[in-house]
């Protein structure tokens, strides 16, 4: 019938063109998602040219699967290359796992996944176990990291509670009188140490942590600072009472007024006086001895 020889010829000339196709195509340089097209695209016509003649149809089908056979091949072959390099790219990525350097590792591993994502589909039926197996590696890397990070996150945690506990201390010491604090010195001294050695704070936490030990450790320094001070200008005021005592004392023995009483108080005055200036009573008591 009609129908049969228009579809006849229909398949002879998309024989034809896949032969054209075959001949002409750029394979070193192919788009093999176009090829998978082709072939689809191909078989599709083919079947859809129905019905033909039988006898003159069979030799027509022959010549057809042949070439089809040809592309398929083709396909397979990039199949295969794909497959060859994605099974290299595991056993590197498996060897990754093992590697002691995690930072290298992890490098190289990014590199692998770089050159996974460049490379083309291998067998339909393979390719998602062959991601499977890689990402496996790949996980495995990441997770070392992600141990790693926990352990210096706990390492981290770890410091904080001995910071904050150091911080405390000092800030119950700045709390003590200052004889306590004069003699606690040595201990704000260890403590400052101690604080200086944690170097793997959280960051998060790390500046309130930092303010709040120097802070109770400014308070402790100002408050001496403050007592040493205040002592200094007590002892020179102690000082100038003294002398003033001795003058008074002085004045009246020139006056021709021993005034033993205040000999005695005053006697008694140097005998139990305060912490002076350096130097100086020594030079009240000889004056006063005179």
């Amino acid at each position: 019938t009609r129908e049969r020889e228009a579809n006849l010829e229909k398949r002879r000339e998309l024989t034809a063109t896949l032969q054209t196709y075959i001949d002409q195509y750029d394979w070193d340089n192919a788009v093999w998602k176009d090829v998978e097209h082709t072939l689809k695209v191909a078989r599709q016509e083919w079947q859809g040219y129905w019905p033909v003649p039988r006898k003159a149809a069979e030799a027509l089908q022959e010549a057809f699967d042949q070439l089809m056979d040809q592309v398929y091949n083709k396909l397979k072959q990039h199949y295969q290359s794909n497959k060859q390099l994605k099974q290299e790219l595991i056993t590197s990525a498996e060897a990754l796992t093992q590697k002691d350097n995690l930072p290298e590792a992890i490098e190289g591993i990014k590199q692998l996944q770089a050159r996974w994502k460049n490379i083309g589909k291998s067998y339909p039926r393979e390719d998602q176990q062959l991601w499977h197996n890689f990402r496996q590696h790949c996980d495995a890397v990441f997770a070392r990291r992600a141990g790693e990070q926990n352990e210096q996150q706990a390492f981290r945690q770890q410091q904080a509670q001995q910071a904050t506990a150091l911080t405390e201390e000092l800030q119950a010491l700045a709390t003590q009188d200052y004889e306590s604090l004069l003699q606690s010195n040595n201990r704000v001294e260890e403590i400052k140490q101690a604080f200086k050695a944690l170097n793997e704070l959280p960051r998060d936490q790390q500046r309130s942590i930092t303010q709040a030990f120097y802070q109770a450790a400014d308070t402790i320094r100002d408050r001496i600072r403050a007592e040493r001070n205040q002592a200094e200008i007590q002892s020179w005021q102690d000082l100038f009472a003294l002398a003033n005592d001795v003058l008074h004392y002085e004045n009246g023995l020139l006056d021709g007024n021993p005034q033993d009483a205040l000999a005695t108080a005053l006697a008694d005055k140097l005998a139990s006086a305060p912490t002076l200036p350096a130097g100086t009573l020594p030079v009240l008591q000889q004056r006063f001895d005179r």
